[in-house]
């Protein structure tokens, strides 16, 4: 029994230990089992959580069957709940502490705790899941009275009794074997982009798609595979959008995967592509995919788009995805664009084998570069006058494709629902704060904290190796890491040292090290990694860094505030509109996190005063 330092009944709790014997059974178990180093306080902790629980508990018959463990341990982080009460039915988290509920400036942190082991438990705890089960937590305090909200549920000395005897009531207790099997039963967190493709590939498995809420992305995949399976369609190509984090990339590498098991087991030469003009992504997916002793491997299927276009005839296929396909470039200077030459290519291909499907994986308000600026509309401008294909998008993008032929709707082709931050979705609020709606982007952020989401302001650089330790030796498993705008400002100027540190080297970060930089650099603090980098990635607890290229600006006048582009970013010339892809460049920034993310605002960068304080006034509140 590994995972908890006790699991008894409430009976058998005041017949075995004492308080001193239940506080030696906690300290052995955290010190010679977790390997952690135990203090006074927690010695302290346990002795004043048992003296509470006995006199609200002891000799009460109504709790006497119901099965209650102590220190169980939370997957992937030296964490553990305080105490937690199962029925058959219901999983009742109680987070102790020692003191009034007014008396800690820590009690922002034990709010996040709180909600954080509910959220991990309720989301990724397989039999959880399994029986369904309720899930609920409490911050509960052993001294004081009820004073504030806290936007968690609270327990007091006064109404722990009651309460808990109204959580039991109707409930029954589970028997011993029951127990056992949801304490050593697996948590399924899910994998960042890495972990979930070398996943995939190995077990033919998406591990988000494994866990709760998964209908959504089975709904999509079914449609996409129906369409592929139609014999009768000879040019399909399919519009896959969601919001961000959604899934839309995880989705493109499950079809590939499916059709490559297809090709496999048909002896089949056709090999499915997934194509993605953004390289650092291409970079990281084919080191994932590829073995130790043939390191070029990930390359069999994962493409740059630039290769593609020049070498297509070289790569047998009848199946293309092709991610961040709102990213693809205009036809400038009557140029082809890149839709059109696309098409052109798949037209190609369907001549040679036949057929062809084109999965375009389009994220939203994500075009960040000159020529990606026109986004969505390059693709029904390339497919107006191709009658001989077959056109799926969801509802959302009718009209944009009304004047195109052969259009089916399929509301499936729409994933709603973040699955980045613990099924947290994010985007409304990040959308509230880009759009200078700061009433609201409040209100937003209150209910993400209530559901576990967690965002900090820092503004001096000796924050971040600060960071960096609390994330290893709290989260030993998650990333992360410094990420900015690469218009910054001060790109090649040594000011950036005095922002980030004398270890410092900027954020030039080479396509071909951003695996590197992801999988062990990002915690050096030497480079930050940039909207070109990160686009498609995630880290578990991103450093967002503003460096003044785009920052808030309140009208002395008017009285309103807006966000102002510096003229002074750097690669802001040529772009048709700056202020729309900065814009989009700090929504991929804030919507990289899958835990929570630090905002950094450096207090030597002056234009960002207004913008500091806007960001405080919203993020820090109870």
């Amino acid at each position: 029994m590994n995972n908890s330092a006790i699991a008894c009944t409430v009976k058998e709790l005041f017949q075995n230990f004492n308080r001193d014997s239940f506080t030696d059974a906690c300290k052995y178990y955290v010190n010679t089992i977790c390997k952690l180093p135990v203090s006074k306080a927690n010695c302290d902790s346990w002795k004043d959580c048992y003296d509470y629980l006995e006199k609200a508990w002891k000799g009460k018959k109504q709790f006497e069957p119901f099965h209650v463990l102590f220190e169980y341990k939370m997957p992937g982080a030296n964490q553990r709940a305080d105490v937690i009460l199962l029925t058959k039915k219901k999983v009742i988290i109680f987070e102790f502490k020692m003191k009034y509920e007014n008396s800690d400036k820590r009690l922002n942190a034990d709010v996040f705790q709180t909600i954080n082991y509910k959220s991990s438990i309720e989301n990724f705890h397989k039999e959880t899941d399994r029986r369904n089960m309720e899930v609920t937590s409490y911050l509960t305090f052993t001294k004081g009275k009820k004073a504030r909200d806290t936007s968690v549920p609270t327990l007091f000395p006064d109404d722990f009794e009651q309460k808990t005897n109204e959580f039991i009531a109707e409930q029954l207790p589970m028997n011993n074997t029951e127990v056992q099997q949801w304490i050593n039963s697996p948590f399924r967190p899910l994998k960042n982009i890495i972990e979930a493709t070398n996943e995939l590939f190995e077990n033919g498995n998406i591990p988000t798609i494994r866990t709760v809420k998964k209908q959504e992305i089975d709904n999509c995949l079914n449609s996409v595979n129906k369409i592929i399976s139609n014999n009768k369609n000879q040019k399909n190509i399919i519009f896959i959008a969601g919001v961000p984090g959604s899934g839309k990339t995880l989705v493109g590498l499950q079809t590939v995967y499916d059709h490559i098991v297809n090709i496999n087991n048909q002896e089949n030469e056709l090999l499915p592509i997934y194509l993605t003009g953004n390289r650092p992504l291409a970079n990281v997916l084919q080191q994932t995919l590829s073995s130790d002793n043939k390191p070029e491997s990930g390359k069999a299927f994962i493409r740059e788009l630039s290769d593609f276009k020049t070498n297509y005839t070289s790569y047998p296929t009848n199946l293309v995805v092709f991610d961040e396909a709102q990213r693809a470039w205009d036809g400038e200077n009557g140029r082809t664009s890149e839709p059109q030459l696309l098409v052109k290519i798949c037209d190609d291909i369907a001549k040679k084998y036949g057929r062809i499907t084109l999965i375009c994986l389009i994220g939203e308000g994500q075009e960040i570069a000159r020529r990606e600026e026109q986004g969505l509309s390059l693709w029904p401008d390339s497919l107006r006058y191709h009658s001989d294909w077959n056109i799926f998008i969801p509802q959302k993008y009718k009209d944009a494709f009304k004047y195109v032929y052969n259009v089916k709707i399929d509301n499936n082709l729409f994933l709603d629902t973040s699955i980045r931050n613990d099924f947290i979705n994010v985007s409304p609020w990040v959308e509230s704060l880009l759009h200078c709606d700061f009433k609201k982007a409040k209100r937003q952020y209150i209910e993400l904290k209530k559901q576990g989401f967690k965002v900090a302001i820092i503004h001096n650089p000796e924050m971040l190796p600060q960071i960096i330790e609390n994330v290893q030796n709290n989260y030993p498993y998650d990333h992360t890491g410094l990420i900015s705008s690469s218009h910054d400002p001060f790109k090649y100027n040594n000011f950036d040292k005095e922002i980030f540190g004398s270890q410092y080297s900027g954020s030039n970060i080479f396509s071909n090290n951003i695996y590197n930089w992801f999988v062990h650099d990002s915690v050096s603090l030497k480079q930050s990694a940039t909207e070109y980098d990160i686009q498609g990635l995630e880290l578990e607890w991103p450093i967002v860094t503003f460096t003044g290229d785009y920052y808030l600006k309140k009208d002395n006048i008017s009285g309103t505030t807006k966000w102002e582009v510096n003229p002074k970013a750097k690669n802001i010339n040529g772009l048709h509109d700056a202020s729309t892809v900065l814009r989009n460049v700090y929504r991929v920034l804030l919507t990289r996190s899958r835990k929570g993310m630090y905002i950094y605002i450096p207090k030597k960068i002056h234009n960002l005063d207004e913008t500091n304080k806007i960001l405080s006034s919203i993020i820090n509140i109870y």
